[in-house]
């Protein structure tokens, strides 16, 4: 393994090469394959939002990772793995336990999510300061690509060649419809909260009329502490409705079959 400067050097020189060699368009079949998949990649973005910012990556090129490593059924990209990569990031056991994930989730989507965040995080750290070089990392290895930068035998064959120009259209792809669909989920949320709020004040309790009327400076027989009551718990549960329904994805992810 080359120390810390030779691999940022190694890492350079690798880029040099994807920006001169691999920097083509991907083929008519792949765009096709990528452009379906862009609403569900967009679909994800309130999930990976906070799993790329905890890591510092961006949450497009979390988003165009999985638009590229995603084997749905029927899927003409998809291919069973040789290295035994399963899930909707295709993550390896050996992956896995490079990067454990920092707590436990209850699902595999949000956990090989993490770990897809923590390795492009990593190819940051390495000296990989492209999109496109971070992206080849992802499949052929880090140390596989600096081999690679330097000359010397890696597993960057044909399929990793064909994986940067397919990566980096899915980001190009995401990126620009990324905006639209913020603002969408904004006005959905905005709007969510605003009718569980609404729902919350018609169903809380109204001030109720008290049998001895005597005892209630209050107007329709109630008392003056039993109406600041009601109008508090009022506001209590409107409150908790709109953060809840503020708080919750209006367009979750749907798992479908991987290979």
């Amino acid at each position: 393994m080359a120390s810390p400067t030779e691999g940022r050097r190694l890492a350079a020189q690798a880029e040099d090469l994807i920006a001169r060699d691999l920097s083509g368009p991907p083929t008519a079949d792949q765009r096709a394959a990528i452009d379906a998949r862009a609403n569900t990649a967009l679909s994800l973005y309130p999930a990976l939002k906070p799993i790329a910012d905890r890591y510092g990556v961006s949450v497009v090129d979390l988003m165009a990772l999985h638009t590229v490593e995603t084997r749905g059924k029927g899927d003409p990209m998809g291919r069973t793995s040789p290295a035994g990569a399963t899930g909707p990031f295709q993550i390896t056991p050996i992956t896995r336990k490079q990067y454990p994930v920092t707590q436990t989730y209850g699902t595999t989507f949000e956990t090989d999510a993490d770990i897809a965040a923590q390795h492009l995080a990593a190819a940051k750290k390495a000296g990989f300061s492209t999109f496109g070089g971070q992206a080849l990392t992802y499949t052929a290895g880090m140390e596989g690509v600096k081999r690679w930068g330097g000359g010397g035998p890696s597993r960057v064959g044909q399929d990793s060649r064909e994986y940067v120009p397919m990566a980096v259209y899915a980001k190009q792809t995401i990126e620009a419809k990324l905006p639209d669909y913020v603002k969408q989920l904004e006005r959905e949320q905005k709007k969510a909260a605003a009718d569980a709020g609404m729902k919350a004040f018609k169903e809380s309790p109204y001030e109720k009329p008290h049998t001895d009327y005597r005892m209630f400076a209050g107007p329709l027989g109630t008392s003056t502490a039993e109406a600041e009551a009601a109008r508090q718990a009022r506001n209590e549960a409107r409150d908790r409705a709109m953060a809840e329904a503020a708080a919750v994805p209006q367009t979750p992810y749907v798992q479908y079959g991987y290979k």
